[in-house]
């Protein structure tokens, strides 16, 4: 197996490609330097999906998944063993006091880098999630080391003591949390970036942006009891289907299984309830105000967002067109009378659903955010890339 060798006896697991391929391996010396930028470079994704197959995480390993496929790279994914469950708990508590809790490797399998790469790129939910990088060997065969950072309170700093000492080890730091950036930036040598998350726009996309739409208001997800009640109420008088959970989510099967619903429940939405994200904990996290995930999946599936939108500039920036967001308060009694007066408008819902669409397949697609770090790190994609673009642009162009 080129690339990455894998001991059978340690407790790693190995994912092929995006596209099942083997990557290809170069020497070291062919990184980029100078105004030389690598094209088509080799890359490792170190993924947590072996760990955690959470349904909160499924976004995340989407987005894997399509970097894989623009650049051709190797996935690994540590597993637990049997001595995981009790030692990740307490090695997390330790990185929370201290700096020195980063030298402390929990005991997940390890994986062997037997050959020299371009690029690791690492995704984490959470900062807890570190603590699985002492399942990766041989480190320094990589030229540059990226990783991405989910969510990451400002307020939670001083709780990360030794995780944030491991960022350290990368050449860039990338985070969704905007407003965490300066912060975090602060404690590291590290550069530290914004970066919002990106969608895999051809899976959300429907094939036919006009074909009809039989739920009427979808709710998934952290929702207000006031306006979850009003949309009850209002669909059971008016024959109105209303989709919302009914329980906590936590595993999947199969998480690509789990995407390809969600995309298709997206794509059957008029309309979706979608406010800004603030975390489990907001009280503790002084209600700092986030773009959820969320925004990108309904965007990208021509949903119409309906709901309280973050106050942040990040937020104008990426949803800078006419009705990107149709603002209502968080909680909102009279949301049956919002949806009426849209319902009312049809034009103008069609044209909100075309623009949607499109800024899903030019602007939110997980290209756009592969490219923007591999960048960062003078890397350029390759021939992948560059079909991934032009059928984006095609579907854009059908519109």
């Amino acid at each position: 197996m080129s690339g990455a060798d894998f001991d059978s006896s340690n407790r790693f697991a190995f994912l092929a490609t995006a596209s099942g391929e083997a990557a290809r391996v170069s020497p070291f010396s062919n990184f980029a330097t100078g105004n030389h930028p690598v094209t088509n470079p080799r890359v490792v994704v170190f993924s947590q999906r072996g760990l955690r197959p959470k349904v909160s995480r499924c976004s995340g390993f989407e987005f894997e998944d399509v970097l894989a496929s623009v650049t051709n790279a190797q996935i690994v994914s540590p597993t637990h063993n049997r001595f995981t469950p009790l030692a990740e708990p307490l090695i997390n508590r330790l990185n929370k006091r201290f700096v020195l809790g980063a030298k402390v490797d929990a005991p997940f399998g390890c994986a062997t880098i037997s050959a020299q790469h371009d690029i690791l790129f690492a995704l984490f939910q959470l900062p807890s999630d570190l603590v699985a990088l002492s399942a990766l060997r041989d480190s320094d065969r990589f030229a540059k080391k990226i990783c991405f950072i989910e969510e990451m309170w400002a307020a939670d700093l001083d709780r990360w003591k030794g995780h944030i000492e491991r960022l350290n080890e990368f050449d860039h730091v990338f985070l969704a949390s905007a407003g965490t950036v300066s912060a975090l930036q602060q404690r590291l040598t590290t550069p530290v970036s914004f970066l919002p998350f990106g969608v895999d726009a051809l899976k959300f996309g429907p094939r036919d942006a006009d074909k009809p739409r039989p739920i009427d208001v979808n709710n998934i997800g952290r929702r207000s009891a006031v306006t979850h009640l009003a949309l009850r109420e209002w669909a059971r008088s008016t024959g109105r289907m209303y989709y919302f959970d009914t329980f906590t989510p936590g595993y999947v099967y199969d998480f690509r299984e789990h995407r390809e619903l969600l995309a298709t429940v997206n794509q059957a939405s008029k309309y979706v309830i979608t406010n800004r994200g603030i975390g489990a904990n907001p009280e503790r996290t002084n209600w700092q105000a986030e773009l959820s995930f969320k925004y990108f999946e309904v965007v990208a599936s021509g949903g119409i967002i309906v709901g309280e939108p973050p106050t942040m500039p990040e937020f104008e920036k990426l949803f800078d067109w006419e009705d990107a967001s149709v603002d209502v308060p968080f909680d909102c009694a009279d949301i049956g009378d919002v949806l009426e007066e849209l319902d009312a408008d049809p034009a103008r819902v069609a044209r909100a659903r075309k623009l949607n669409l499109r800024a899903g397949y030019e602007r939110h697609d997980g290209l756009y955010r592969v490219e923007e770090m591999f960048e960062a790190v003078g890397v350029s994609l390759g021939d992948k890339a560059a079909e991934r673009r032009a059928e984006l642009l095609k579907r854009s162009n059908a519109l």
